[in-house]
Protein backbone atom coordinates (compact mmCIF):
# COMPACT_ATOMS: atom_id res chain seq x y z
CA UNK A 1 0.00 0.00 0.00
CA UNK A 2 1.49 3.35 -1.04
CA UNK A 3 1.62 6.51 1.06
CA UNK A 4 2.13 10.21 0.33
CA UNK A 5 5.75 9.83 1.47
CA UNK A 6 6.41 7.35 -1.34
CA UNK A 7 6.95 4.59 1.22
CA UNK A 8 4.99 1.34 1.30
CA UNK A 9 3.29 -0.68 3.98
CA UNK A 10 3.27 -4.46 3.70
CA UNK A 11 -0.17 -5.81 4.53
CA UNK A 12 -1.17 -9.37 5.44
CA UNK A 13 -4.54 -10.91 4.71
CA UNK A 14 -5.41 -14.06 6.65
CA UNK A 15 -8.01 -16.25 4.94
CA UNK A 16 -8.84 -17.95 8.26
CA UNK A 17 -10.23 -14.83 9.94
CA UNK A 18 -10.78 -12.66 6.84
CA UNK A 19 -8.86 -9.77 8.40
CA UNK A 20 -6.17 -7.49 7.03
CA UNK A 21 -3.31 -6.19 9.17
CA UNK A 22 -0.06 -4.31 8.71
CA UNK A 23 3.16 -6.31 8.90
CA UNK A 24 5.58 -3.50 8.00
CA UNK A 25 4.53 0.16 8.19
CA UNK A 26 6.17 3.23 6.62
CA UNK A 27 9.02 1.34 5.01
CA UNK A 28 9.93 1.10 1.38
CA UNK A 29 9.15 -2.58 1.52
CA UNK A 30 8.48 -4.30 -1.78
CA UNK A 31 8.07 -7.74 -3.33
CA UNK A 32 6.71 -9.54 -0.23
CA UNK A 33 6.77 -13.34 -0.49
CA UNK A 34 5.23 -15.82 1.95
CA UNK A 35 7.61 -18.69 2.74
CA UNK A 36 6.47 -22.27 2.03
CA UNK A 37 5.70 -22.87 5.72
CA UNK A 38 3.32 -19.88 5.70
CA UNK A 39 4.95 -18.63 8.90
CA UNK A 40 7.20 -15.88 7.50
CA UNK A 41 7.36 -13.16 4.86
CA UNK A 42 10.50 -12.18 2.94
CA UNK A 43 10.64 -8.70 1.40
CA UNK A 44 12.93 -5.96 0.11
CA UNK A 45 13.38 -2.67 1.99
CA UNK A 46 15.01 0.11 -0.04
CA UNK A 47 14.64 2.88 2.53
CA UNK A 48 17.86 4.76 3.30
CA UNK A 49 20.50 2.91 5.33
CA UNK A 50 18.19 -0.09 5.82
CA UNK A 51 18.41 -1.21 2.20
CA UNK A 52 18.42 -4.98 1.96
CA UNK A 53 16.40 -8.19 2.10
CA UNK A 54 14.43 -8.83 5.29
CA UNK A 55 12.26 -11.49 6.87
CA UNK A 56 9.42 -11.04 9.36
CA UNK A 57 7.15 -13.53 11.09
CA UNK A 58 3.51 -13.79 10.01
CA UNK A 59 2.49 -12.35 13.39
CA UNK A 60 4.55 -9.20 12.73
CA UNK A 61 7.38 -10.09 15.10
CA UNK A 62 10.99 -11.13 14.62
CA UNK A 63 11.93 -8.72 11.83
CA UNK A 64 15.58 -9.11 10.81
CA UNK A 65 17.87 -8.44 7.89
CA UNK A 66 18.96 -11.39 5.79
CA UNK A 67 21.45 -9.71 3.45
CA UNK A 68 22.34 -6.44 1.73
CA UNK A 69 21.44 -7.53 -1.79
CA UNK A 70 19.88 -5.99 -4.89
CA UNK A 71 16.52 -7.72 -4.44
CA UNK A 72 14.84 -10.94 -3.36
CA UNK A 73 13.33 -13.00 -6.19
CA UNK A 74 11.85 -16.05 -4.50
CA UNK A 75 11.49 -18.41 -1.58
CA UNK A 76 11.70 -22.19 -1.50
CA UNK A 77 11.89 -25.24 0.76
CA UNK A 78 14.72 -27.71 0.10
CA UNK A 79 14.63 -30.25 1.73
CA UNK A 80 11.27 -30.13 3.54
CA UNK A 81 11.55 -27.93 6.61
CA UNK A 82 14.54 -25.93 5.36
CA UNK A 83 13.54 -22.57 3.85
CA UNK A 84 15.66 -20.52 1.44
CA UNK A 85 15.56 -16.98 0.12
CA UNK A 86 16.62 -16.50 -3.50
CA UNK A 87 18.12 -13.13 -4.37
CA UNK A 88 20.18 -11.20 -6.94
CA UNK A 89 23.65 -9.84 -6.31
CA UNK A 90 26.56 -9.04 -8.59
CA UNK A 91 24.81 -10.18 -11.77
CA UNK A 92 24.14 -13.66 -10.36
CA UNK A 93 21.28 -15.54 -8.76
CA UNK A 94 21.95 -16.69 -5.20
CA UNK A 95 20.14 -18.37 -2.34
CA UNK A 96 20.65 -18.29 1.43
CA UNK A 97 19.19 -20.35 4.24
CA UNK A 98 16.67 -18.18 6.09
CA UNK A 99 17.50 -19.67 9.50
CA UNK A 100 21.25 -19.57 8.79
CA UNK A 101 21.83 -16.58 6.45
CA UNK A 102 25.59 -17.21 6.37
CA UNK A 103 24.87 -20.38 4.36
CA UNK A 104 24.79 -19.06 0.77
CA UNK A 105 25.36 -20.42 -2.70
CA UNK A 106 25.15 -19.37 -6.34
CA UNK A 107 22.20 -20.92 -8.17
CA UNK A 108 22.49 -19.14 -11.53
CA UNK A 109 25.41 -17.47 -13.34
CA UNK A 110 25.06 -18.81 -16.88
CA UNK A 111 23.42 -15.59 -18.12
CA UNK A 112 21.88 -12.35 -16.92
CA UNK A 113 19.56 -13.57 -14.12
CA UNK A 114 16.55 -11.30 -14.81
CA UNK A 115 14.74 -9.15 -12.25
CA UNK A 116 11.69 -11.33 -11.59
CA UNK A 117 11.67 -15.07 -10.93
CA UNK A 118 8.86 -17.57 -10.39
CA UNK A 119 10.04 -20.61 -8.44
CA UNK A 120 8.67 -24.04 -7.65
CA UNK A 121 8.27 -24.89 -3.97
CA UNK A 122 11.55 -26.86 -3.90
CA UNK A 123 13.48 -24.17 -5.82
CA UNK A 124 14.67 -26.60 -8.47
CA UNK A 125 12.84 -24.90 -11.36
CA UNK A 126 12.19 -21.25 -12.20
CA UNK A 127 11.11 -18.99 -15.03
CA UNK A 128 12.56 -15.52 -15.56
CA UNK A 129 13.52 -12.99 -18.19
CA UNK A 130 17.00 -13.99 -19.38
CA UNK A 131 17.11 -11.06 -20.03
CA UNK A 132 13.70 -9.39 -20.33
CA UNK A 133 11.62 -9.69 -22.49
CA UNK A 134 12.97 -13.15 -23.31
CA UNK A 135 11.31 -15.58 -20.91
CA UNK A 136 13.17 -18.82 -20.16
CA UNK A 137 12.67 -21.85 -17.95
CA UNK A 138 15.66 -22.58 -15.67
CA UNK A 139 16.65 -25.87 -14.09
CA UNK A 140 18.49 -25.07 -10.86
CA UNK A 141 21.06 -24.91 -9.53
CA UNK A 142 22.89 -23.71 -12.64
CA UNK A 143 21.92 -26.66 -14.86
CA UNK A 144 20.28 -25.30 -18.02
CA UNK A 145 17.74 -22.90 -19.48
CA UNK A 146 15.05 -23.39 -22.14
CA UNK A 147 13.58 -20.41 -24.06
CA UNK A 148 9.82 -20.13 -23.59
CA UNK A 149 8.60 -16.91 -25.23
CA UNK A 150 8.57 -13.15 -24.89
CA UNK A 151 6.75 -11.06 -22.31
CA UNK A 152 6.65 -10.23 -18.62
CA UNK A 153 4.79 -11.34 -15.50
CA UNK A 154 6.25 -14.82 -15.70
CA UNK A 155 4.50 -17.61 -13.80
CA UNK A 156 5.40 -21.22 -13.04
CA UNK A 157 3.05 -23.93 -11.78
CA UNK A 158 3.75 -26.18 -8.83
CA UNK A 159 4.59 -29.06 -11.18
CA UNK A 160 7.57 -27.12 -12.58
CA UNK A 161 6.34 -27.60 -16.17
CA UNK A 162 3.31 -25.42 -16.91
CA UNK A 163 4.33 -21.78 -17.26
CA UNK A 164 3.00 -18.51 -18.68
CA UNK A 165 3.81 -14.89 -19.43
CA UNK A 166 1.71 -11.80 -20.12
CA UNK A 167 0.91 -10.55 -23.58
CA UNK A 168 1.83 -6.92 -24.25
CA UNK A 169 -1.61 -5.53 -23.36
CA UNK A 170 -1.63 -7.30 -19.97
CA UNK A 171 -5.12 -8.59 -20.74
CA UNK A 172 -4.18 -12.27 -20.71
CA UNK A 173 -1.35 -14.78 -20.67
CA UNK A 174 0.28 -17.23 -23.05
CA UNK A 175 0.17 -20.63 -21.34
CA UNK A 176 2.61 -23.46 -22.02
CA UNK A 177 2.08 -27.07 -20.93
CA UNK A 178 5.85 -27.49 -20.89
CA UNK A 179 8.84 -25.18 -21.52
CA UNK A 180 9.32 -24.71 -25.23
CA UNK A 181 6.16 -26.68 -26.03
CA UNK A 182 2.86 -25.70 -27.67
CA UNK A 183 1.10 -22.62 -26.28
CA UNK A 184 -2.40 -21.23 -26.01
CA UNK A 185 -3.89 -17.90 -25.01
CA UNK A 186 -5.85 -17.45 -21.77
CA UNK A 187 -8.01 -14.32 -21.80
CA UNK A 188 -8.50 -12.45 -18.50
CA UNK A 189 -10.99 -9.91 -19.87
CA UNK A 190 -14.09 -11.96 -18.92
CA UNK A 191 -13.16 -11.49 -15.24
CA UNK A 192 -15.36 -8.89 -13.48
CA UNK A 193 -14.30 -5.34 -14.40
CA UNK A 194 -11.34 -6.47 -16.52
CA UNK A 195 -12.74 -5.84 -20.01
CA UNK A 196 -10.22 -3.69 -21.93
CA UNK A 197 -8.24 -3.02 -18.75
CA UNK A 198 -4.78 -4.38 -17.94
CA UNK A 199 -3.99 -6.53 -14.89
CA UNK A 200 -0.68 -7.12 -13.15
CA UNK A 201 1.35 -9.41 -10.89
CA UNK A 202 0.00 -12.86 -11.75
CA UNK A 203 0.91 -15.61 -9.29
CA UNK A 204 0.27 -19.31 -9.67
CA UNK A 205 -1.16 -21.17 -6.67
CA UNK A 206 1.59 -23.02 -4.84
CA UNK A 207 -0.26 -26.33 -4.55
CA UNK A 208 -2.91 -26.36 -7.29
CA UNK A 209 -2.04 -25.87 -10.96
CA UNK A 210 -5.62 -24.81 -11.77
CA UNK A 211 -5.53 -21.39 -10.11
CA UNK A 212 -3.76 -18.08 -10.66
CA UNK A 213 -4.34 -14.78 -8.89
CA UNK A 214 -3.64 -11.32 -10.24
CA UNK A 215 -3.99 -7.66 -9.28
CA UNK A 216 -6.32 -5.46 -11.25
CA UNK A 217 -7.94 -4.10 -13.21
CA UNK A 218 -6.12 -0.82 -13.74
CA UNK A 219 -8.37 2.20 -13.24
CA UNK A 220 -6.00 4.89 -14.49
CA UNK A 221 -2.32 5.71 -14.12
CA UNK A 222 -0.82 3.25 -11.63
CA UNK A 223 -4.03 2.90 -9.64
CA UNK A 224 -5.32 -0.68 -9.50
CA UNK A 225 -8.13 -2.55 -7.81
CA UNK A 226 -6.52 -5.46 -5.92
CA UNK A 227 -7.87 -8.91 -5.35
CA UNK A 228 -9.30 -10.02 -8.69
CA UNK A 229 -8.97 -13.78 -9.15
CA UNK A 230 -8.53 -15.60 -12.43
CA UNK A 231 -8.93 -19.32 -13.06
CA UNK A 232 -6.85 -21.40 -15.44
CA UNK A 233 -7.80 -24.99 -16.19
CA UNK A 234 -4.79 -27.14 -17.01
CA UNK A 235 -5.48 -30.37 -18.94
CA UNK A 236 -4.98 -33.42 -16.78
CA UNK A 237 -5.54 -31.54 -13.50
CA UNK A 238 -8.41 -32.21 -11.17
Amino acid sequence: RGSQKSFYSILAFDTEDGKERTLVAEAEGKHPMITPSGKRVVYDDFQGSKQGVYVINWDGKGRRELIRAERAVGVAEDPPGVEWCYYLMGGKGWRLMIDKPAVREVVWDKSEPGLFWALTRDGKNAVAGLPWPNVSHMTLPNVSSTPVGGGCGEGLAADGKHCFHFIQSHSGVVLYDRPGGPSRYVDFTPAPGCANRPVYFPAWARYDVRFVTFTGPQRGGNDTVPGAVGWICVPGST
